[in-house]
């Protein structure tokens, strides 16, 4: 009868069961695969392939219309696919971020697929630019998934340290870095703190841009400072690079430890700059400076 339920057991190809429910004869299997990101939101409706007697399912076929005794059991294959972000609908788009941000670190080489092509080889950062400003806009520039957004700053990192001139729309870069959220700023101020000085002309542009970022004081200043400093040993230079390392400390303690490495190698430099300044400027007030803010 249509109104009776049928007992479904949902398999893992390990075994494991992913779910057991109630569900109406005339209930589908779409409706199946949404039962199952209810219960485990890392799995996307459409990554979800679903087997019976050894036959792929299609969304359409109806539970009522399966073989064999209750529970009837069937077996889920998961093939998650991050192009999806780009390629979907509004619908799967919304889902599948909702996915990866249930994954948590699990999502890190997934992301990262969407940053080197079919060879394996890292994009041009042109092209990497454009793949982030597309997920921005994909994913309506929502200052949700916090997760996800982490997981791209490596990526948004290394277009802004390209050498290349990449940039068609400067505005760009730093929408995409307002998207990113909060935890860039540090990274911004650090990459900032520790650019070469004067600045080579193709950091100009961009750094002229950051010093108008809307999303952080700190950014804009660490960018003024760098426009400013027109190179040499200087006791200026050398309180910028003591107050960025003092600052990322703290932002260090702040984060998780998973997290903390990229600040790690940023504070590491700044030391190291401060190390050099002290050794190797004839100016005795540099030197002095520098001796005073290694320590504290």
């Amino acid at each position: 009868m249509d109104g009776e339920s049928i007992a479904i057991v949902v398999l893992g190809l390990s075994g494991d069961v992913i779910a057991e429910v109630q569900m109406g004869q005339s209930e589908t299997i779409s409706d199946l695969k949404r039962t199952i990101h209810m219960i485990d939101r890392a799995k996307a409706t459409c990554w979800q392939r679903l087997m019976c007697h050894d036959r792929e399912l299609f969304d359409q076929d109806r539970v009522g219309h399966m073989n064999g005794a209750a529970p009837i059991f069937f077996t889920l294959v998961v093939s998650v696919d991050v192009n999806k972000l780009l390629t979907g609908s509004s619908e799967i788009v919304a889902e599948v971020a909702e996915a990866f941000e249930a994954m948590g670190k699990a999502m890190i080489p997934h992301m990262d697929n969407l940053f080197i092509d079919e060879a394996g080889e890292p994009l041009d950062a042109l092209i990497a630019e454009e793949v982030l400003n597309t997920l921005g806009h994909r994913l309506g520039w929502v200052r949700t998934l916090a997760g996800l957004r982490r997981v791209l700053l490596p990526h948004a990192m290394d277009i802004l340290r390209s050498t290349a001139l990449v940039f068609r729309n400067h505005d760009r870069i730093c929408r995409i870095f307002a998207w990113l959220g909060p935890a860039a700023s540090p990274h911004l101020v650090a990459w900032l703190g520790l650019l070469e000085r004067p600045l080579p002309p193709c950091m100009i542009r961009r750094v002229q841009q950051l010093s108008r970022f809307p999303d952080c004081a700190r950014v804009r200043l660490a960018a003024k400072s760098a426009l400013r400093d027109k190179g040499g040993h200087s006791v200026a230079r050398v309180d910028e690079l003591a107050k960025l390392w003092a600052s990322l400390g703290r932002d260090i303690k702040a984060l998780a430890e998973e997290d903390r490495y990229a600040l790690e190698i940023y504070r590491s430099s700044a030391h190291a700059a401060l190390c050099e300044l002290q050794a190797q400027s004839t100016d005795l007030r540099v030197r002095y400076a520098a001796s005073r803010a290694l320590r504290r």
